[in-house]
């Protein structure tokens, strides 16, 4: 009977790799299910920590690499470097990729607190939609604004200013 407890006890997660003395050092139920929510917490709280710093280090990353040297109020200066630059999509897509990152870190992180309360659900629900919008602000400022930029660009001089006043609307 003993043993059948103990293996039951062995196949819930966080206790696959304790040995039956292990087992019987820990004492009562209580004891290990403290001790698998514990190292459960640990894990959780580990894997937050580490979803909130690369996602983090994501979004620095792709910051330095985004194109910034001319006044960005400065639209002919501006639209031009953003034209002239060959990674500005996926500049964008690595920032919201570190966004998505981070959320995922805060979502974990929600979890391994383990608040079972409607702010804590209200709180993930807004973290959703505050990755969904910079979702699309990442898809109008990465992709449209860098398409209508590059027509503005190769269009020929008798559309420039219309081309121009396109990409101007994009950007506001």
């Amino acid at each position: 009977m003993r043993n059948q407890n103990l293996t039951e006890l062995r196949n819930v997660q966080g206790l696959e790799d304790l040995n039956k003395s292990e087992l019987r050092d820990m004492g009562n139920r209580e004891t290990i299910v403290s001790s698998i929510r514990t190292r459960t917490d640990r894990a959780e709280l580990r894997l937050s920590a580490t979803l909130l710093f690369v996602g983090v280090l994501i979004s620095v990353v792709a910051g330095l690499f985004h194109p910034a040297h001319a006044a960005a109020n400065d639209h002919p200066a501006a639209f031009a470097e953003y034209a002239a630059s060959t990674i500005w999509i996926a500049v964008h897509l690595a920032q919201f990729i570190g966004m998505a990152v981070i959320i995922a870190g805060l979502l974990v992180l929600d979890a391994a607190l383990d608040q079972q309360s409607w702010t804590t659900r209200l709180g993930a629900l807004f973290a959703l939609i505050a990755l969904a919008l910079y979702g699309v602000l990442q898809a109008v400022d990465g992709v449209a604004l860098k398409r209508a930029v590059d027509a503005w660009v190769a269009a020929p001089e008798a559309e420039k200013a219309a081309r121009f006043a396109s990409a101007e609307t994009v950007r506001w």
